[in-house]
């Protein structure tokens, strides 16, 4: 494990790219405090009180901040506490922070190093690293829109986390679904769950929005699509014309939505594997106390509650995932039928320039004839007007006349060899290779 720590540790120091935020920029961050009641924490059902707090933190603020001592520090297991920080990711997939500060924000928070591979390899998926000497367990989250990291000191119950935007800005969302359940921070798996909720609302939302549209449109525009129309394909009928260039934009647009639900299903499904995880952690607390009563534990009551909401969450999401590999199949059929129509006018297109290109293979003919008409006239007409033609004269030929020849037949030879070079040049070149090939053989 630990050849698997030092080779994570290297290639995030020499893969893993960094910026500098400009002067006066401020991360994002929220310090989230929860305490039950002291008085009935045996209590199932105890009252926890809980603040937040959202901060606008400068660069070394945000490195002296992480790394302060809380209340949670006391262990006392009556309070819980939870850090998280937003890192705004490029698209170059560099960190807007200096290397030192991340890495003294990791080393606070004391992550495990196996995490670092993933970040800067842009990872996605659910990912668990046990606790080492000096490491706590550590948990990484990936999808399209972000990455989560944090870890969990089961002790003092205080949470340590890095939200890492990769996409569309979407710490705010993040910090309001989190405080929603900020009663539940005394598990480590709410962090998670709380990704999988900012996840699939904008999701739910997009699919919901632009790309169903999106199908709908081209669906109604074509006369093609799951809705009947009363025509069943048992009598041919008068396909309308389409222009090129709509069918082209609607034909990408169509797959656009069919990559898109392919993607997000399988981001999603990611979301499903965490929930899994909340699933298997209930269960286990379930069977070590399966002779006792309820459990009372503050970390456990709290999974009891965030496995309630799992389920509902999880119902959700594969009623949505079903929903994409519909979506996903329906796009499919439509661009197969987009790409039948744009064949289809491509084909008459093209029958409309052979019809074109016989037109003027015609008018070509007809001013050929015309020129054929006319040319033996053009040729005696010019001869006559030669001076070395004297009509008026005893001697009609002059002793000249000659000369017309001497130029005429020679540079007519040269054009038609020019000619011949021109178009016949590759079989020339064959010719010649041929030759020199026989001659090689016989030298042979």
């Amino acid at each position: 494990m630990e050849g698997l720590q030092a080779l994570s540790n290297s290639i995030f120091e020499l893969e893993q790219k960094f910026r500098d935020p400009p002067p006066g920029y401020r991360f994002s961050a929220v310090e989230i405090s929860a305490s039950r009641d002291k008085e009935n924490v045996e209590a199932f059902e105890a009252v926890v009180t809980t603040n937040a707090r959202r901060l606008l933190l400068s660069q070394d603020d945000l490195c002296q901040w992480f790394t302060s001592p809380t209340a949670a520090a006391s262990k006392d297991e009556s309070t819980a506490i939870l850090k998280l920080c937003c890192i705004r990711r490029e698209l170059d997939v560099s960190l807007d922070i200096s290397q030192a500060s991340f890495a003294q924000i990791l080393s606070s928070a004391r992550a495990h190093p196996s995490v670092k591979y993933m970040i800067c390899r842009d990872y996605d998926g659910f990912h668990e690293f046990k606790g080492a000497a000096g490491f706590l367990p550590t948990s990484f989250l990936g999808n399209a829109l972000f990455a989560l990291v944090w870890t969990f000191d089961e002790k003092t119950l205080a949470t340590a986390a890095v939200f890492i935007d990769r996409r569309r800005r979407m710490f705010s969302n993040f910090v309001d679904i989190l405080c929603e359940f900020s009663s539940l921070i005394s598990t480590s798996l709410l962090i998670g769950f709380a990704g999988c909720c900012a996840l699939i609302h904008p999701f739910d939302r997009e699919t919901s929005g632009w790309e169903l549209n999106t199908i709908r449109t081209v669906e109604e525009s074509t006369g093609f699509g799951p809705h009947p129309t009363g025509y069943r394909g048992l009598e041919p009928k008068d396909l309308q014309s389409y222009d090129i260039g709509q069918l082209t934009s609607w034909l990408q647009a169509v797959n656009e939505v069919a990559g898109n639900a392919g993607n997000r299903a399988r981001h999603t499904r990611i979301c499903l594997s965490f929930l899994d995880r909340i699933r298997d952690e209930q269960l286990f607390i379930q069977n070590e106390r399966v002779s006792c009563k309820p459990p009372t534990e503050w970390p456990h009551v709290a999974v009891a509650d965030l496995d309630e909401a799992a389920l509902v969450l999880r119902r959700h999401i594969s009623t949505y995932i079903d929903y994409l590999m519909y979506l996903k199949d329906r796009s499919e059929r439509l661009s197969t039928v987009l790409f039948t129509l744009l064949t289809h006018e491509d084909a008459a297109a093209s029958i409309d320039l052979a019809a074109a290109a016989r037109r003027d293979g015609s008018s070509m003919k007809t001013i050929a004839v015309m020129t054929m008409l006319f040319l033996p006239a053009t040729f005696f007409a010019a001869l006559f007007a030669l001076p070395s033609l004297q009509w008026d004269q005893e001697t009609v030929v002059q002793a000249n006349f000659w000369i017309y020849w001497a130029f005429t037949l020679p540079t007519t030879a040269l054009v038609f060899m020019a000619w011949m070079g021109i178009t016949g040049r590759s079989w020339i070149k064959t010719r010649l290779r041929s030759t020199y090939r026989r001659h090689l053989k016989k030298g042979e």
